[in-house]
């Protein structure tokens, strides 16, 4: 009956056959087919159609076939779709919100401005939290008046965060200045970085001047632009941004967009980082940056990083960078990281190995720390290692806490100390 029904349709018998679907039995058939009906009829005469519609607009069954009808509405006559949800009430809320995504990727300035005088901010979230990304790049001014509409909350914080790398992309000077017209918070900082990233991608000289021109009073937020502006300019220039960075006088600034530059060339040129670091002055900065290069290399390449390490000059062959190396490779591969510390030789550098071992993996496998705890020679780096297997274990095996703690060699308050904060009665 259906096929019949919506053939007619098309044949112009519209009408006679509209009677019958209406008089069906309530059903989600019914339903099916009443908008197959609508959508089919409209394309033929929609004046029809919508007068038909009207009609019968009390009927339950019309819900499914008043979105149909929008649907195509919203691609063939764009003036009466319009017209019918500026009718407030004769559309259902579904039909509307339909037709308007429909309309959204037509003319997505026209969305936003009748959005503007005939929603409310909670409707506006609703109907377009899912769709607005789509349109930042296309048009970021209609994308940007959408949020803006939008009631606070995490929707329009999750649709600031998904939207900005595209509306930056489109236009970034114009998201850039509706940025700073956002709350100050967390999304804000966030979506500030993003922007200044990106524009660092193009111009990074301009981004660079215009971030320490501008934000010079918020030293935390001027330190995550730094470092989004590094990061950005050495991916293609590295040299550069190098220069740019180790000329900033605020030493915790120039320390992270330094590292950070350094970074996002190691992830094009290894090699190349690694010897720009080993040519700079000795001093507390390189060690950082040794360091941070290893973490860096191992979680890529463990051997690669293995012989960074052993070519370093001896003064900086330090625990800290032996700690950078096993944090790095147990992130990627517990096993091999504990393989290779078990390789090593007794003595000071497998102790602090096995002490980094035990300090990555005791929140998860406390009592697969333990043996790696005993192993540890030195009576301090041991006492370091068993503290944090009771502080891991303390939720998870009250047995495995008794167990370190009665492992430990340490004056007699720090034992009661342990005892009473991690051993349940």
């Amino acid at each position: 009956m259906g096929i019949i029904l919506a053939k007619r349709a098309n044949s112009g018998e519209a009408c006679g056959d509209s009677r019958a679907l209406i008089a069906m039995e309530s059903s989600e058939l019914q339903n099916q087919l009443i908008g197959v009906f609508m959508s089919r009829a409209a394309y033929r005469d929609i004046d029809a159609t919508l007068e038909w519609a009207e009609e019968n607009n009390q009927n339950p069954a019309l819900d499914h076939g008043w979105r149909s009808l929008m649907w195509a509405l919203a691609r063939s006559d764009l003036d009466k779709g319009i017209a019918l949800i500026s009718n407030d009430g004769l559309v259902t809320p579904q039909a509307r919100d339909d037709f308007l995504k429909s309309w959204l990727t037509i003319n997505p300035q026209e969305v936003a401005n009748w959005s503007q005088l005939h929603l409310d901010s909670n409707e506006i979230t609703d109907i377009f939290r899912h769709d607005i990304r789509q349109i930042t790049q296309s048009a970021p001014s209609a994308a940007m008046q959408l949020i803006d509409l939008m009631s606070p909350g995490d929707a329009r914080d999750s649709v600031i965060q998904q939207s900005i790398y595209g509306l930056a992309a489109a236009d970034t000077m114009g998201t850039l200045n509706w940025v700073l017209t956002q709350p100050d918070d967390a999304i804000r900082q966030a979506a500030l970085q993003n922007v200044i990233g990106s524009w660092a991608k193009i111009e990074p000289e301009q981004a660079a001047a215009y971030t320490f021109e501008n934000f010079s009073e918020n030293s935390i937020l001027l330190v995550d632009l730094a470092k989004s502006v590094a990061s950005n300019w050495a991916k293609h220039d590295p040299s550069e941004a190098l220069i740019w960075a180790r000329a900033i006088k605020a030493e915790e600034i120039r320390q992270e967009a330094v590292g950070y530059a350094l970074s996002a060339w190691a992830r094009n040129d290894n090699t190349a980082a690694g010897n720009y670091i080993l040519a700079m002055p000795a001093d507390e900065a390189r060690s950082s940056y040794i360091r941070r290069h290893v973490l860096f290399t191992t979680k890529d390449n463990p051997q690669k990083a293995l012989e960074w390490i052993e070519a370093l000059p001896e003064q900086e062959k330090t625990d800290s960078v032996t700690q950078s190396f096993v944090a790095g490779w147990v992130g990627e591969d517990s096993l091999a990281a504990s393989e290779w510390v078990n390789s090593l030789a007794e003595g000071h550098q497998r102790d602090v190995a096995a002490t980094e071992l035990v300090g990555q993996i005791h929140q998860k496998s406390p009592k697969d720390a333990l043996p790696w705890a005993y192993s540890i020679e030195n009576e301090k780096l041991r006492n370091q290692a068993l503290g944090n297997i009771v502080s891991g274990a303390s939720r998870l095996d009250q047995a495995v806490v008794q167990e370190a703690i009665n492992a430990m060699t340490l004056p007699e308050k720090q034992m009661k100390w342990y005892r009473e904060r991690y051993l349940k009665e």
